[in-house]
């Protein structure tokens, strides 16, 4: 048979409890208490049950921890911690939270404000209680998260527009930056990156552009050490455009230099093409290519292989110059050009007449269609006195007719005609000419009149006239 003893106690002083405790009796007639107070700490641990119907006061209450570190702790070593001041602490590296399963595939698992309400900012997760202004705050009416640092926003996520702002807390794009240097935005409008501060920018996948970049001594700043000169995969900076047949690689622009190669010794610009051209330069009324030698050993242009000009040559003078066939590797052979104040050609040779005193001159097949306006010239060579000669008959159908009154003689010829082609006729060389208006006042070679660099032709106080002073380019 089962015996329930109840015992009430009004008030026990130790721990100020109301409680009630229960015991079981036996058939044999054994009973004892379930819940034992003792004076010992923590004392024996003993087996039963509480039931509490009233209010518990307890100093420190530990669950599975005999020796409570906070008021409420669970585990042993105070695995869980909670403190008067309600603070919560995990005392275990390896603790977490684990949820339960919530209705519906949205449902919360933890919530931070009432929903419809305007709550004041809140700081999330705080550094500590000495520093509740450095971590993370949510501000309900932008409803975005601020991250702080001494009660200063310095970085947002807004969650309505969805943009994240570092510096700023109103991005005007999905991702923004805002500094005492400048702003850097990403995914603009027209951007997929933008940059800009200090009298600088770089902008990236524009609209027109890939890369924009503006502003300061070097708006694009790119350095190597690999080198190539036939691999277009070494190299700082590498342009290359797709587009089959009217593809550009890179465009420099600029009110002085558009592109400016700088070098020690090599090559300032390379330019290498299987077919096409290796460098195309051109302009409306300047100069599609200028070079400059600062001193006599220097070459302004220097050409290894065929030119071919498709336009008039002008020079102040002109040579040949080869190795001197006598002494090759010590020497050099130089020759000036023959000058004429017409578009002439030069044909030569020697004949020596028949018995009866003539010779028949054989000129190429294009002569008469080349030329006009011939002129004649005609020396006697050797013999025993002093022959004369003449020409018999002018050229017609490519060749001319010398006579000698004597036979058999050796004579020297000369015919020069002018061009009369149609690209002669049409660019015909006019040797005296006026300077045109923008001109007047300047010199091909101011030096040589004693006049300074200033006078020259096409002379720019940008240019740099001096040698070249090639230094570290790096920043």
């Amino acid at each position: 048979m089962r015996n329930t003893k109840v015992y009430a106690l009004g008030a026990v002083s130790v721990l100020a409890l109301s409680i009630v405790i229960t015991s079981s009796a036996t058939a044999g007639g054994q009973s004892g208490a379930l819940v034992r107070l003792q004076s010992a700490t923590p004392g024996v641990t003993q087996t039963g049950h509480l039931n509490i119907d009233g209010t518990a006061v307890v100093g420190k209450l530990g669950v599975g921890d005999t020796t409570p570190a906070a008021l409420f702790t669970v585990g042993s070593g105070d695995k869980l911690q909670v403190y008067g001041d309600g603070s919560v602490r995990f005392n275990d590296p390896l603790a977490g939270l684990t949820f339960p399963a919530v209705a519906g595939a949205n449902g919360p698992m933890i919530k931070m404000f009432a929903s419809g309400a305007s709550n004041a900012n809140r700081m999330v997760v705080a550094h500590s209680q000495g520093f509740p202004d450095w971590g993370l705050e949510y501000q309900d009416s932008g409803d975005q998260f601020n991250f702080m640092g001494s009660g200063e926003r310095f970085m947002s996520i807004d969650l309505g527009s969805k943009r994240v702002g570092i510096g700023t807390l109103t991005p005007t794009a999905p991702f923004e930056v805002a500094g005492t240097g400048g702003t850097a935005k990403g995914g603009t409008a027209n951007e997929a990156f933008f940059a800009s501060g200090g009298g600088q920018s770089v902008r990236l996948g524009t609209a027109n552009e890939g890369v924009v970049a503006t502003g300061g001594n070097r708006a694009i700043y790119a350095s190597t050490s690999a080198w190539d000169p036939n691999s277009s995969e070494m190299a700082a900076i590498i342009g290359e455009n797709t587009r089959a047949g009217a593809g550009i690689g890179i465009i420099g622009k600029g009110d002085s230099v558009g592109v400016y190669g700088l070098t020690s010794e090599g090559w300032a610009f390379y330019g290498l093409s299987n077919l096409g051209r290796g460098i195309y330069a051109s302009t409306s009324s300047g100069y599609g290519v200028f070079g400059k030698a600062f001193n006599s050993s220097g070459y302004a242009g220097y050409f290894e292989g065929k030119v071919h000009i498709a336009g008039t040559l002008s020079k102040s003078g002109g040579s040949f110059k080869i190795d001197d066939p006598r002494d090759p590797e010590n020497k050099y052979l130089v020759h000036s050009f023959v000058e004429s104040p017409d578009m002439m050609n030069v044909y030569n040779g020697v004949v020596t007449t028949n018995g009866e005193g003539l010779a028949n001159v054989q000129l190429p097949s294009y002569f008469n269609t080349l030329n006009k306006d011939y002129r004649y010239q005609l020396t006697v060579i050797g013999g025993e006195g002093f022959a004369l000669a003449k020409i018999e008959r002018e050229v017609d159908n490519n060749m001319f007719v010398i006579r000698t009154n004597e036979p058999n003689v050796k004579v020297s010829w000369q015919v020069t005609g002018i061009r009369q082609d149609p690209w002669a006729n049409a660019n015909r060389i006019q040797p005296e000419q006026e300077k045109p208006e923008r001109e007047r006042g300047t010199y091909l070679n101011p030096e040589v009149y004693g006049q300074p660099d200033s006078k020259r032709l096409g002379y720019d106080p940008r240019e740099n006239r001096g040698a070249p002073q090639v230094g570290n380019a790096k920043k």
